[in-house]
């Protein structure tokens, strides 16, 4: 069995990355122990922190520049990518070491809870050291969704985005700020659909963590000269959480259509953003009411267009029973098939 020794060396005496990280992925693609998880997690973490950056740039002409250039091989594993390798693995392995935990019946999960914010400080460091690896700031949130943690982070990705920072920041800084700001916004919106569904440690959360990530959404929103991608995000957020936010009526990104049809607002009818009614009433839980304002919005067209949209919603308990369930529209439809339904109510 693959021995769970910490990997303290750059040299590898039994055998390449490589094979390390086979052997590492062979343990965990199947059902696994508690000991098999906590010799996986001891390795991850050796991987996690491998990294030769600390080692100085010597020129040519200086006496040690031999011994650095050894020190400094080439592995058969780029560092950045054994770095979202391990990421990615820890957070399954503490999620499956909660499970066994849990199904053991244990009263107390406090070490658990220590070792999952523990690991998540050292992603946050290990992403500290290289800031291209949002990965890190994923998984460390998914690990320990605390407001203690995350508040420093987003406040340092913050203040060095494009349309905030000042001018002693260079372009590829705030540049990789912006990309930071827009994944942790996604990573947000992914959060929010799955963590109702997952246990976290006893003295985080996620809720709280969400409503952080939102105000920050809102402070993006409020800027100016933000970049789409990042735009994309922040109003993807507010949208989920259903948070208001303020931007100019001449903007036409697919993202404000939502949030006008989320305040009950309808956009220019245009047959692409039927879609978004549907979203709208995933988000809400009230399809009624969305359906309602779709039937509103079709009130006011021509019977061209009538037509079409009927056309678009399918037939009958396919795809606009996924909208809604109907009502007296849904009567209507069935009784009529015609732009007269729209009408009939």
């Amino acid at each position: 069995m693959f021995s769970g020794d910490k990997i303290n060396s750059l040299l590898d005496n039994q055998g390449s990355l490589s094979e390390r990280i086979s052997q590492i992925q062979s343990d965990l693609s199947g059902p696994a122990d508690r000991d098999l998880l906590d010799n996986s997690m001891a390795s991850l973490e050796g991987l996690l922190s491998m990294s030769n950056e600390n080692l100085p740039e010597l020129l040519s002409s200086q006496p040690d520049v031999a011994l650095v250039k050894l020190a400094k091989f080439d592995h058969n594993v780029r560092s950045d990518t054994l770095m979202r390798f391990a990421a990615n693995r820890l957070e399954t392995v503490m999620r499956n070491k909660r499970k066994i935990d849990q199904g053991a019946g244990l009263e107390s999960t406090q070490e658990i809870d220590n070792q999952s914010e523990l690991l998540s400080k050292k992603l946050i460091w290990a992403w500290m050291k290289d800031p291209s690896l949002a990965l890190a700031v994923r998984k460390a949130l998914e690990i320990y969704p605390s407001t203690e943690l995350a508040e420093p982070v987003f406040n340092a990705i913050f203040r060095r985005c494009s349309f905030h920072c000042t001018s002693t920041h260079d372009e590829v800084t705030s540049a990789t700020a912006d990309y930071l700001m827009a994944d942790v916004f996604r990573c947000c919106i992914e959060l929010n659909g799955y963590f109702q569904r997952v246990e976290f440690p006893r003295n985080t959360s996620p809720d709280q963590l969400l409503q952080l990530a939102c105000h920050y959404a809102q402070k993006t929103m409020a800027s100016a000269k933000v970049p789409v991608f990042l735009q994309r995000q922040a109003l993807l957020l507010l949208a989920v959480k259903q948070k208001p936010t303020s931007f100019p009526k001449s903007q036409n990104l697919l993202h404000h259509k939502l949030h006008l049809i989320l305040s009950g607002k309808t956009p220019s009818w245009n047959r692409q953003f039927l879609a978004l009614y549907e979203v709208a009433a995933q988000i809400t839980g009230m399809p009624d009411s969305i359906a309602n304002l779709l039937v509103e919005s079709a009130e006011s067209l021509d019977s061209k267009k009538q037509e079409e949209l009927l056309v678009d919603l399918g037939p009958v308990n396919t795809n606009f029973d996924k909208i809604c369930v109907y009502g007296n529209h849904k009567i209507a439809i069935q009784n009529y098939r015609t732009p007269a339904a729209f009408t009939a109510r």
